[in-house]
């Protein structure tokens, strides 16, 4: 079941990070700064957006297990001979 995403969340970020690019844009060495303190904070907002509801990992449940790629690679788990 997908979770429901605030739209409200979505365009605070949409606006942090619009207002950091256009501050980037700038002369002023202040204002560049301020410009990637805005952009970095609502690139954070969408990560946490993206990573779903509290106390869950993010991926959990989203596709099949049997098509899912196994972490471990093989060679190292296999024993030698």
């Amino acid at each position: 079941m997908p979770m429901p995403v605030s739209l409200a969340l979505l365009l605070t970020a949409g606006v942090l990070i619009a207002c950091g690019i256009y501050l980037v844009l700038e002369r002023t060495l202040t204002r560049i700064v301020l410009g990637f303190v805005l952009a970095g904070n609502g690139v954070n907002l969408l990560f946490i957006v993206a990573a779903g509801p509290i106390g869950t990992p993010p991926f959990e449940g989203s596709g099949d297990p049997e098509q899912m790629t196994d972490p471990r690679p093989s060679r190292w788990c296999s024993p030698r001979s």
